[in-house]
């Protein structure tokens, strides 16, 4: 998504808010199958319930998808 430079390709953090737990699972799932890694999505409770959805592109952009709504 955002190639960094060749000598250090994880220098980028991408955070990207979805309004609910599905559209956020779904993007994550999105990126995987395009060939992005992914761990399993989470819900914690910080404040609110939140859902974290992380993956790492090809070049090693962290994203991490969450909602806000755990439903």
């Amino acid at each position: 998504l955002f190639p960094g430079s060749e000598a250090s390709p994880g220098n980028i953090s991408v955070e990207i808010q979805m309004k609910s737990a599905e559209e956020a699972d779904r993007l994550q799932a999105t990126f995987i199958e395009a060939g992005a890694r992914g761990a399993s999505p989470s819900d914690e409770f910080r404040y609110d319930p939140i859902r974290f959805c992380p993956v790492t592109d090809p070049f090693g952009t962290e994203l991490l998808i969450f909602s806000l709504s755990q439903t």
